[in-house]
């Protein structure tokens, strides 16, 4: 095992070879000895030392103080300060920069020794934990990814249409958040992608009834009011899913409070990606009604009190900001998961499926039965 490394950053060339011999002499190599801070710096990639011992006071543009205030942010290293300036104001501002320890000169070799293999110690000890954080948290990241992944399959599996819709608000809320610069994106995605994930809680003849519009009783009706409860429950079983599964919850809440859950949740109060799946969701269901989504925006803007005027406004910016780019093909190279960038028409006009659509099986099955009564217009715009 090779002997720890030290850089030594000292301007007095006499006082900068004591120091290295006394360090040979305790079993530490030396690899060079520099006399500015500037040099120090420009040497610590090169020799990849493991300490640097470092007077206060040096030549050149930088002192020890500032020296080691950028090794320890660029580095990570451990630094002592050697130093004859022992004056007050000295070692106060010395404090920031938070070395491991002071050494006054003169100093006796032991004092030298016992400081080094403390901070060494140290250092070593801090890198243990970083590097067992940094371990937890890669594998928290990929139970997170897992559990999406298992959730996102549940849905589509067990409701395929809810799946389908929440592809598309997924991809809406990903052009809100990018436009809105949110921290903690992946939270209003998952949101979005598992909004409707309380529906695998439902029996199949009650989805039934309602996609056919067929008479309900009251505790049906409740029972479907109460969907974004299911699904909040589902979610905060999981861990780090606390944010995401209150985001569900409230999807529903109108702005001026009323609507579900029915509590004193109202205004800003409600969690901002529910504001945004508020509007996201009944924007989505106004295109599929065959409205543009300029005039669908436009008809929510003399709602009152369903939305949060001011958000609602910038996820129209976030959807005028020009076209989206995309790459033209024809009917028979589209393919499931692509996403529209433009509307798809049939060429007397009628329009079939939105922009912003990802295209599914029933969607491509949709498309075929068209071609039969009528030609599609060509090409057809996708997103890559």
């Amino acid at each position: 095992m090779s002997n720890p490394q030290v850089l030594v950053v000292e301007d007095e060339g006499i006082i900068a070879a004591d120091i290295q011999d006394r360090l040979t002499s305790l079993g530490y190599d030396v690899p060079t000895t520099v006399a500015t801070a500037e040099e120090a710096i420009q040497k610590i990639p090169v020799f990849s030392p493991d300490l640097v011992l470092m007077d206060i006071v040096l030549q050149g543009q930088m002192d020890g103080i500032d020296a080691a205030e950028e090794i320890r942010k660029r580095f990570g290293l451990p630094v002592i300060f050697l130093t004859a300036h022992a004056d007050e104001s000295t070692l106060k501002r010395a404090k920031i920069t938070e070395p491991f320890a002071y050494i006054l000169k003169p100093f006796e070799e032991r004092e030298l020794q016992t400081a080094l293999e403390m901070a060494l110690h140290k250092h070593k000890v801090e890198q243990e934990r970083a590097k067992a954080r940094a371990s937890e948290s890669e594998v928290f990241e990929k139970t997170i990814e897992a559990t999406i992944k298992v959730l996102t399959k549940i849905l589509s599996i067990a409701e395929p249409q809810s799946f389908e819709f929440g592809q598309k608000y997924k991809d809406y809320m990903k052009i809100c958040t990018t436009a809105m610069k949110i921290e903690v994106a992946w939270e209003f995605d998952v949101a979005a992608g598992l909004c409707r994930i309380g529906y695998v809680s439902l029996p199949a003849i009650l989805i039934q009834k309602m996609r056919a519009g067929m008479a309900l009783t009251p505790a049906e009706k409740d029972t479907l009011q109460r969907l974004p409860e299911h699904g909040r429950n589902l979610l905060a079983s999981f861990p780090r899913f606390e944010n995401v599964s209150r985001m569900v919850y409230y999807q529903n809440k109108k702005f001026d409070g009323t609507g579900f859950p029915q509590d004193s949740i109202a205004g800003v109060s409600i969690p901002l990606g529910s504001r945004i799946l508020r509007v996201l969701i009944d924007l989505a269901h106004f295109e599929s009604e065959g409205m543009s989504k300029a005039k669908a925006l436009e008809d929510m803007r003399k709602t009152s009190g369903n939305y949060d005027p001011k958000l609602l406004e910038e996820i129209a910016a976030a959807f005028s900001q020009g076209p989206r780019k995309g790459r033209a093909i024809h009917l028979k190279d589209l393919c499931v998961g692509q996403v529209l960038v433009e509307p798809i028409e049939t060429v007397d006009g009628t329009l079939i499926l939105n922009a912003g659509n990802r295209i599914s099986p029933w969607m491509l099955k949709k498309l075929g039965n068209f071609t039969e009564v009528s030609p599609i217009r060509e090409p057809i715009y996708v997103e890559g």
